[in-house]
């Protein structure tokens, strides 16, 4: 029962941390409002926004957008607020599954049996969190404009890219452990614990990137 009441309180620690640390950093909620006309498009947008919001994009060319770039980031500010909201939701789940399977890979004997169903439903809930708030920061509009150079919200995209790809890599690997038997076990163990924690610390650094200044 303590170990289920722990558990929990990781979880709403994740809830209650407040999104406007994020928002202090630019992430762009329609930051950097100077100087650009406000019809403009960035012609240094990344490339999944040039995808779908370009000119040629395929938002445009199906008329699924807006009529303004205006209404476009009113759109944009929308969005990314919610996106950080359910950030750190999504950060608490995945504390909370983190800690499980690190208890039940160092002590198997005493835990696994215990905690394997909270376990298998929390990286469940983990998944579908993380995807519906990766899902809001890819297709929102582009933002006004984007810094050249490397800054924290570049570094916060390239740990995307980590944490996004071990993220859809769990999955299969679970899958494929609880199918393993003997030393295959044990090899798919160590791994998907490792891409685990890598997913997992990727994840922290890219939400505090937008604290430090670079």
């Amino acid at each position: 029962m303590m170990k289920r009441m722990f558990v929990l309180l990781l979880m709403l620690c994740g809830l209650w941390v407040p999104s406007s640390v994020t928002a202090q950093r630019g992430y762009d909620l329609g930051a950097v409002v100077d100087d650009v006309r406000g019809d403009s498009l960035p012609d240094n947008m990344p490339p999944i926004k040039a995808l779908l919001w370009g000119e040629r994009g395929a938002v445009r060319a199906m008329n699924l957008g807006p009529t303004y770039r205006s209404e476009e980031l009113a759109l944009r500010r929308k969005m990314l607020s919610v996106h950080q909201k359910m950030a750190f939701a999504t950060l608490g789940l995945f504390t909370a599954e983190v800690v499980m399977g690190n208890m039940m890979y160092r002590d198997p004997a005493r835990y696994y049996d215990a905690l394997q169903p909270w376990h298998r439903g929390m990286a469940y809930a983990t998944f579908g969190s993380y995807v519906a708030t990766a899902s809001l920061s890819i297709t929102a509009p582009p933002g006004r404009r984007y810094q050249h150079g490397f800054d924290s919200t570049k570094l916060h995209r390239y740990l995307s890219v980590i944490h996004f790809s071990g993220m859809m890599a769990q999955p299969i690997l679970g899958r494929r452990l609880a199918a393993a038997e003997g030393d295959e076990y044990d090899r798919l163990n160590r791994l998907h614990r490792a891409n685990g924690m890598i997913t997992y610390a990727a994840y922290v650094a890219a939400m505090f990137a937008f604290v430090i200044d670079i």
